[in-house]
């Protein structure tokens, strides 16, 4: 399956990258670097260095990786920061998220699994996650 992973070069998002290239998946990696590092994202992985909020490159960066699927991983956690910085929060996740929402239904992409929490050991397996991810219904398409 070929994947794009936002928010890829992240603690997280960069074992994202790591298993779906281990499982044999493309793994295209979309983060700004505003909190991840580019050391982070394996060799074997395409970076593209870009904002979130310019839908136009993400689609654009969707098309060219003929992603099948999007993880998404870039968005802030942390409560102290969404309570010191709370429009920034909003920007990224919630303006953020509908950019990439967007950018998706452009693209033709209809596959999205986002971070909602842990995963642990003996968890279902992440290809499998992704395979059975939720998918836009036609009408959003």
């Amino acid at each position: 399956m070929r994947v794009v992973v936002t928010g890829g070069a992240g603690y997280i998002g960069s074992v994202v990258v790591e298993t779906l290239l281990a499982e044999r998946h493309d793994a295209t990696v979309y983060d700004d670097l505003s909190e991840g590092h580019r050391d982070a994202v394996p060799v074997a992985a395409t970076l593209v260095e870009a904002d979130l909020l310019e839908r136009a490159r993400l689609a654009a960066t969707l098309r060219a990786a003929r992603a099948e699927a999007v993880v998404h991983m870039a968005a802030i956690g942390r409560v102290a920061e969404a309570v010191v910085n709370p429009a920034k929060c909003y920007r990224v996740n919630v303006v953020g998220g509908l950019a990439r929402l967007d950018a998706m239904r452009e693209a033709g992409v209809r596959r999205i699994t986002a971070a909602v929490g842990a995963r642990r050991p003996g968890d279902q397996d992440l290809a499998e996650i992704i395979a059975s991810a939720w998918t836009f219904a036609t009408s959003c398409a």
